[in-house]
């Protein structure tokens, strides 16, 4: 009699998942995903900003090539100048703030700052 009894309890058990196991494996799962999206949209942004930064530099490059061609008498009068990458505010991605001053005897020094024109509009449209 002792034998019936042992094979109708293992009948009993249930074989498969409990509602709380698939939630945990669900919760799981997710977080996993939640994270590598996270990760993911991070690393676009990342690109994003290095291919501005990228074409930030290009543009800057090709001002100060632009620059030395021009006569060192003219270049004192430049200072001041805001250079935009197409010609217009609306039109371009960057602008290039020029400033030109007497170093030293027959030396001028320039410094050229690169700015992306969308940041300027952003900073100049929130309270400060």
């Amino acid at each position: 009699m002792g034998g019936m009894g042992r094979q109708q309890r293992r009948s009993r058990t249930r074989s498969g998942m409990s509602v709380l196991e698939v939630a945990i494996a669900i919760a799981i799962v997710s977080a996993i995903l939640l994270g590598s999206a996270s990760a993911f949209l991070g690393a676009m942004r990342g690109t994003r900003e290095a291919r501005s930064t990228s074409r930030a530099g290009v543009y800057l490059a090709s001002v100060m090539e632009d620059l030395a061609a021009r006569p060192y008498a003219d270049l004192l009068a430049m200072d001041g100048a805001q250079l935009y990458e197409q010609g217009t505010a609306a039109r371009s991605d960057y602008l290039v703030d020029l400033s030109v001053f007497p170093a030293a005897v027959d030396l001028l020094q320039m410094r050229a700052i690169v700015r992306e024109t969308r940041a300027i509009a952003r900073s100049a449209g929130s309270p400060p």
